[in-house]
């Protein structure tokens, strides 16, 4: 295993206070932003829209879609290239009147041909957004019962705040860019939960052993040399 750094000695601890305040500062930017908006800003899967999966004869880019799109009034449309294929795209609009139509005869001169359509209704993104609120949920609460298990309540504690953090930040990262919330983007929060519990677990393992080895220790000393030596 290449290590870049050997034997590390950064005060990461003694720099807690600028980092709290740095993400504090993210956090409540990020949560006045959701007030400001009135909440997330969905994808067409969390709220009322249309998909259309379009393939193209020629190579274009999303931009030069998303331009056409524009000019021919339609607006705020999410286009995302199908990866391993070969100009299929998926387009993504709120846009309920005469969607199918308006799009086709927008890329009229660039001949596509539709793939597929999917209507999203208001009930189904509602039972998405539920689904979406309890599978988090329910994977904090597992957190934090493996954690108590594993170590004790008060590591748990601290892993669940530390989990909280990371989601907090991004979400609130997210809401101050303007980004949609689809469904990717909760594959990607899901995916930053489990790595981020996989470091808690890793840190708190290192800070449980040093805690048998150096019983005179200062905590603090202790908890950043667990740091460093993870």
């Amino acid at each position: 295993m290449i290590r870049i750094l050997r034997e590390p000695t950064f005060n990461i601890i003694g720099k807690r206070k600028f980092a709290y305040i740095i993400s504090l500062a993210i956090i409540i930017s990020g949560i006045s932003s959701i007030i400001i908006n009135k909440g997330l800003k969905y994808g067409v899967e969390f709220s009322s829209g249309v998909m259309l999966e379009l393939h193209f004869d020629k190579k274009i880019t999303s931009h030069e879609l998303r331009t056409i799109l524009e000019d021919a009034g339609i607006m705020q449309a999410t286009i995302q290239e199908i990866a391993g294929t070969k100009y299929d795209f998926l387009i993504r609009t709120k846009s309920y009147e005469n969607v199918e139509e308006r799009v086709l005869r927008a890329f009229k001169e660039l001949n596509p041909t539709l793939r597929s359509i999917q209507l999203v209704g208001p009930s189904v993104s509602l039972e998405l957004r539920k689904r979406a609120f309890w599978v988090i949920f329910a994977g904090l609460i597992l957190i934090l019962i493996y954690i108590t298990i594993r170590f004790n309540f008060r590591f748990g504690v601290a892993a669940l705040l530390a989990l909280l953090h990371d989601v907090l930040l991004t979400i609130g990262l997210l809401s101050i860019m303007g980004k949609e919330f689809t469904m990717p983007i909760i594959a990607g929060l899901l995916t930053i939960v489990g790595y981020s519990i996989n470091d808690t677990i890793v840190v708190c393992d290192r800070i449980r052993e040093n805690l048998r080895l150096l019983r005179k220790t200062n905590f603090e000393e202790l908890v950043n040399m667990s740091v460093n030596q993870t």
